[in-house]
């Protein structure tokens, strides 16, 4: 658990330097924690898929195998229904003692064939249902990690909030929101304009966890909002968009563009040109437009 770390004694109030550095410590371990949990959440979500499909399959299998032993109980109950009474019936109705065995000889061929299609049936099933099983498990786990998370996010959130209701009875707003470029300027053609212009609009409206918008955002939302813009489909997380895109080397960076930052890539930006980025910060601050060299570089991707 983080705890307060002012330099102030216990008795004196926090100094508006102090609390904006805790505030500032807090949100940074906190967009840390909000990229775990998309991560999280997206392997949930692509997990989910997989057991939806699994299961899609299943069903029909299992129905096949349920008719099958029903076919299979139907010509047992035909062939054996009242024992003895009931062959020598079917002797007086067949005609002769020859025919009633090879009505059963029939019967008996077929029963073994439905049986055949009933093991091979149960040996697909079984390796289905061995995967569900898996996937069952891992749904489990990852669930409980999505929730773990969110309790954490929520621990530390609270700090925050705590920490911004001291400072602003103190010392007022703590980072009112900058209003939007008037115009976005022309950097690119195409749909990397386009990526640029959604970013441009989105300054000034605040940093929520988890969130992609309409009108709040973390790092990665806004960044799969960009490019959902152009429907180009970007998974929420920044570890994940590193995965769906190229990698582009600095020098070669063109506005519409990914940057990412800090060497466990929890945070990245929409480039917009001239060492500039837009992005979402961290808790109780907003969308804004800023030099990339103001958190570590790690990289950069283009879809």
């Amino acid at each position: 658990m983080m705890v307060l770390s002012f330099a102030s004694t216990a008795s004196a109030e926090p100094s508006e330097e102090e609390l904006r550095k805790e505030i500032n410590r807090f949100g940074k371990s906190l967009t840390v924690v909000v990229e775990k949990y998309n991560q999280a959440r997206e392997k949930l979500k692509a997990t989910k898929l997989k057991a939806a499909k699994l299961n899609k399959q299943l069903k029909p299998l299992q129905d096949r195998v349920d008719r099958l032993y029903a076919e299979t109980g139907a010509m047992a109950a035909v062939a054996y229904k009242g024992g003895q009474a009931s062959m020598v019936d079917a002797i007086l109705t067949s005609g002769s003692p020859a025919t009633l065995i090879d009505q059963m000889s029939t019967l008996e061929i077929l029963a073994a064939k439905r049986n055949d299609q009933i093991k091979e049936l149960n040996v697909a099933k079984a390796d289905l249902d061995q995967k569900k099983a898996a996937i069952d498990t891992l749904l489990g786990e990852q669930a409980k990690l999505a929730k773990d998370l969110a309790a954490k996010k929520k621990q530390i959130q609270g700090q925050i909030d705590k920490l911004e209701e001291m400072y602003e009875k103190t010392y007022g707003p703590l980072n009112p929101p900058q209003p939007p470029p008037a115009d976005p300027p022309t950097v690119s053609s195409g749909d990397a304009q386009t990526v640029v212009n959604f970013a441009y609009a989105q300054i000034g409206e605040p940093y929520v966890f988890g969130a992609a918008g309409p009108g709040s955002w973390d790092c990665s939302g806004l960044v799969m909002g960009a490019y959902a813009s152009i429907g180009v489909s970007l998974p929420h997380s920044a570890s994940g968009q590193w995965s769906a895109t190229r990698r582009v080397s600095r020098s070669n960076l063109r506005p519409g563009d990914i940057v990412f930052f800090y060497s466990d890539l929890h945070h990245d930006a929409i480039y917009v040109g001239g060492g500039m980025v837009i992005h979402a910060p961290q808790p109780g601050e907003y969308v804004e437009k800023t030099s990339m060299s103001y958190m570590p570089y790690a990289g950069a991707g283009r879809p």
